[in-house]
């Protein structure tokens, strides 16, 4: 499941890059984005992306989020295909309070457990880590024509929704932007350690149960090789709503270039009024799991 957060992530991640791309006074669009996801304390955020790999689906997400300041409410929802034809379902219910975490499971949905986690009060914990990757992106916003050596094509309506379509090769900086995006995601929240992983370490997918895990551990680089994204704005410049296709092209060790397909909608809303209440058992019908610490009372 953190192998999907860390996708999830790295595709609401590279609508910065791709915005990014955008000229100077439409960088305000990247900024929302920014502000979005680093700097608001009180949001509600639905997000659905379907991941294909060279034309196949492999996995479909969709996630419920919800700020509090210091309190937050994670909920996702996995798709995958089986062998049969079937589908597999998976996910998560993950609320914080402090540093305080509670977890329901899919495959366990009548008992929760607890644990401690790193306190945050935005989607996306600042850190000394990411600091330098959003002012890399705010410079490259603001200095689109002067940085990026191949602008995508762009059209603006309202002053409120921006499209992107780019085709073809993206600038090296954008690129250079979007593998230290995905590595900081991977790295975040499946502990990856790429510099450990040699770049001509000879590492095949085939024996990676997941193709996420596989992508993770087997991707050396990433380029947008196209994007065809619509952007929109409230009335007080936040952001909205996104919808769009991104195509990522993942030179991996020993595969070759794998095509990594993200259909990706995504809507911001409730800002300032999202309420998340302290996390109560019988709300969600569940006993703390007989294994489990009780955080509320052993800690």
């Amino acid at each position: 499941m953190k192998r999907v957060l860390a996708l999830l992530t790295a595709a609401l991640l590279t609508a910065l890059c791709v915005t990014a791309q955008a000229e100077s006074p439409l960088a305000r669009y990247y900024n929302a984005v920014e502000e979005l996801l680093f700097y608001t304390d009180n949001v509600t955020v639905k997000v659905s992306a379907e991941f294909s790999l060279d034309g196949e689906w492999f996995k479909t997400a969709e996630a419920d989020l919800a700020q509090d300041r210091d309190r937050s409410s994670r909920q996702l929802h996995l798709r995958s295909p089986k062998a049969d034809g079937t589908e597999r379902h998976n996910g998560w219910s993950i609320m914080t309070e402090g540093e305080k975490l509670y977890l329901i499971e899919y495959f366990r949905p009548d008992v929760y457990r607890t644990g401690m986690t790193h306190e945050h009060t935005t989607l996306v914990r600042r850190t000394i880590e990411t600091e330098p990757l959003v002012r890399m992106g705010r410079l490259l916003s603001e200095n689109a024509g002067e940085l990026l050596l191949d602008p995508a094509k762009m059209t603006e309506k309202d002053g409120k929704e921006l499209t992107i379509r780019l085709d073809g090769e993206s600038s090296y900086l954008t690129d250079a932007m979007l593998n230290l995006f995905w590595q900081f995601a991977a790295r975040r929240w499946f502990g990856m350690d790429y510099d450990g992983i040699a770049t001509d370490q000879g590492i095949g997918m085939s024996p990676f149960i997941t193709v996420s895990q596989g992508l993770l551990w087997c991707t050396k680089s990433l380029e947008l090789l196209s994007a065809d994204m619509t952007i929109r704005l409230d009335d007080k410049g936040r952001f909205s709503e996104m919808d769009g296709v991104i195509v990522v092209g993942m030179e991996t060790l020993s595969d070759g270039v794998k095509q990594l397909q993200v259909k990706i909608h995504a809507a911001a809303f409730d800002y300032g009024t999202t309420m998340v209440g302290r996390f109560d058992p019988k709300a969600f019908n569940v006993v703390l799991a007989e294994d489990a610490v009780n955080i509320d009372e052993d800690w």
